[in-house]
């Protein structure tokens, strides 16, 4: 059924002459299962997400972004944060050249960037558990070197930034692409809005299926991160054009 109705959806949009992929950012905890406290084990088995994504490469043609296997066996990287459940920028970094590669654009390796660490305030998880500050050694990662001649201008964002419209002068790719997103989408600023030309964040909580009306995209990215996955037939209902 969630297949049938990501595949209706893909449909309806390709209709419209727009690209519809789905993006399912990884559990930190599926990620980095070697770091699980004593007593607590990784899945033997599949996964919900790896299921869905398996089932969906079979049944569906619905272009489908599935970071996990690079987060999983690259460590070359720190690709979420130590106190936090979310990733960070370069994984926004790497996913987002995932997704141009997806939507039939040119990507640039990760490689081809810096990205330095930086320490950052502690985050959700530290909070959830009142761990004191001085216990926290947590990073941010920077990406810098990535289209430095390209100059992006924030159109409009509302102060939350639960949308945000961007566009990109000098960007390599004249389309427009919106992402509706979770709070696992911020990271994506960290490569989509330097290569195309008008990229637009929606955040699920503040989207109005009218918005895709006024800002027609050429590709639409639906992400939503592995433990929201119970959400997604709500989504896709607001996503139907």
């Amino acid at each position: 059924m969630l297949a049938d109705k990501l595949q209706t959806v893909h449909d309806a949009w390709k209709e419209k002459g727009t690209e519809f992929i789905f993006l399912c950012a990884p559990n930190k905890e599926g990620v980095y299962s070697e770091f699980l406290p004593d007593g607590f084990t990784a899945p033997d088995g599949p996964t919900r997400r790896s299921e869905l994504l398996d089932y969906l490469e079979i049944h569906t043609n619905v272009p489908v972004v599935n970071p996990y296997p690079e987060l999983k066996n690259r460590r070359d990287y720190q690709w979420y944060f130590k106190t936090d459940t979310h990733w960070n920028d370069a994984a926004g970094f790497l996913v987002s050249g995932q997704i141009i590669d997806a939507a039939g654009g040119t990507s640039t390796p990760i490689e081809n960037v810096t990205v330095t660490y930086e320490p950052r305030d502690p985050g959700d998880l530290a909070n959830l558990f009142h761990m004191p500050e001085s216990m926290c050694d947590d990073t941010k990662a920077d990406v810098s070197g990535y289209r430095n001649n390209v100059t992006i201008h924030y159109d409009s964002a509302t102060d939350d930034g639960n949308i945000a419209h961007i566009s990109a002068d000098q960007a390599p790719d004249p389309r427009r692409i919106a992402i509706y997103r979770d709070s696992f989408g911020t990271a994506l600023l960290a490569g989509l809005p330097k290569y195309f030309a008008h990229t637009d964040f929606y955040h699920w909580q503040a989207f109005e299926p009218e918005f895709l009306n006024e800002n027609k995209p050429d590709v639409l990215v639906y992400e939503v991160v592995e433990r929201d996955l119970g959400r997604m037939m709500e989504d896709l209902e607001k996503l139907m054009p």
